[in-house]
């Protein structure tokens, strides 16, 4: 699992951990402000998985996403306002004050016999207040933390619905596959338009792409030239398609002396370097025997297949599954 899919899963399960952490312990929040807090986190928690998981099952298109987007902003800034209410009081002759959620000791007689916090304010005004907090009972460091974070926690309703999103575009994707060099495998009669397609997408975040129509220069050697980049990328992606393995009189292709495909297949596996499966068309998965032995390890891995009626949402997860790669490449040379 990659650190952004890590981040993106703890995230909301700490905000509802935390709801139900109120919820059942109170948290030292007062007991009429308890039931509010758990609600806010919980539902904050499963609104951001919410979200995710909608994007991610294609559910959200840009009109959705914004809708989605504009709700999560909503909600938190109504939950951060209503308990930025009760921490934060202004009076214009007297000043602000931030006051914990909770309050003991002369400083909470001081609010019951006023009738409020904006009433003790304006009564005992800003220097009677603060004296009175800074010598309430108990860490009121400690406290007027814990209110802050509270007050983060619902912040993050706003900030960590959109993480996914913005994760998804490609200006902010470079970030995570800008070190990434691909090789992309396929043969040219049976999916050269896709093959393109992935090359021009990919282009546009990854470090290097190698389509070999448009690396391999006029009289270099061409199986040179593939190997060489075949050995310097971090992953290949086989595309295949239905006329991948062969023809349709049952002819394979693949076990033709000299077939490139086979090779760039084989020489990747023997590498050890990550090797991605796409399946495009339609087309199936071959089996072991049905194609040479050093191939074979090829249908052991699990595809991925790009529709055309959902590429956008297809293509999305490559880019996530590169980003996966992106990662260990990293932890790996940062060891």
């Amino acid at each position: 699992m990659s650190l952004t899919e890590t981040r993106d899963r703890l995230a909301p399960l700490i905000l509802i951990g935390l709801g139900i952490a109120v919820a059942l312990t109170g948290w030292n929040v007062p007991a009429n402000h308890a039931p509010m807090f758990a609600i806010a986190l919980a539902v904050s928690g499963g609104l951001i998985i919410g979200t995710q998981q909608s994007w991610r099952a294609g559910l959200l298109g840009k009109s959705n996403s914004l809708l989605a987007y504009a709700a999560g902003t909503l909600t938190a800034l109504a939950t951060w306002l209503t308990v930025a209410a009760q921490c934060i009081v202004f009076v214009s002759s007297r000043g602000e004050v931030f006051f914990p959620l909770w309050l003991a000791g002369d400083i909470a007689t001081m609010v019951d016999r006023a009738g409020g916090r904006v009433a003790a304010l304006e009564r005992y005004g800003l220097d009677g207040v603060r004296l009175a907090l800074a010598n309430m009972p108990g860490a009121s460091v400690a406290e007027v933390a814990s209110t802050t974070l509270l007050l983060v926690a619902f912040l993050s309703t706003f900030l960590v619905p959109t993480l996914p999103l913005l994760q998804r575009h490609p200006r902010f994707m470079r970030a995570a596959l800008k070190t990434l060099s691909i090789f992309i495998s396929y043969r040219r009669e049976d999916s050269a338009p896709y093959a393109r397609l992935i090359f021009e997408r990919l282009q546009q975040s990854c470090r290097q792409v190698v389509l070999d129509v448009d690396v391999l220069p006029i009289g270099t050697d061409f199986a040179a030239s593939i190997e060489l980049a075949i050995d310097s990328s971090d992953i290949v992606i086989v595309v295949i398609g239905p006329k991948w393995l062969g023809d349709a009189g049952g002819h394979c292709r693949l076990a033709e002396p000299g077939d490139m495909v086979a090779w760039e297949v084989a020489h990747s596996l023997a590498t050890g370097r990550p090797v991605l499966p796409v399946l495009v068309s339609g087309a199936r998965m071959p089996a072991a025997n049905e194609v040479p032995a050093g191939v074979a390890p090829l249908t052991r891995i699990n595809a991925l297949e790009l529709r055309h009626e959902s590429f956008k949402r297809d293509i999305v997860q490559l880019e996530e599954h590169l980003e996966g790669v992106a990662a260990k490449r990293s932890a790996r040379c940062s060891s």
